[in-house]
């Protein structure tokens, strides 16, 4: 059995406005949607979705970024990615780690 992962990407139905020291997003579908306004460690975050990465490997570069152990920003990172999931911003979808490995090379 092949290995699996879930990569994160942003969504095609969103605005960006992105600014110096932060950026807003807004799911363009949804009737009730808010604009989010992300700054600091949650812009971070946002820069590090690549449609590429999986949560271990965003966390694994923000860690690096900010000097922190990685194992401590895990669930924070992946608590963050649902948030950004459940405002219908970003989306994962599941890859084999093969295809992972040869799409980053």
């Amino acid at each position: 059995m092949t290995a699996r992962t879930r990569v994160w990407r942003k969504v095609e139905s969103i605005a960006v406005v992105e600014e110096t020291e932060r950026v807003t997003v807004l799911d363009l579908v949804h009737d009730d949607a808010r604009p989010i306004v992300l700054t600091g460690s949650a812009l971070a975050v946002w820069n590090e979705i690549d449609g590429e990465s999986d949560q271990s490997e965003i966390t694994r570069r923000l860690a690096s970024t900010f000097d922190q152990d990685a194992a401590g920003m895990l669930e924070d990172v992946a608590a963050f990615l649902r948030h950004l999931e459940s405002a219908h911003v970003i989306r994962s979808f599941e890859i084999s780690r093969a295809e992972q490995e040869r799409r980053a090379s």
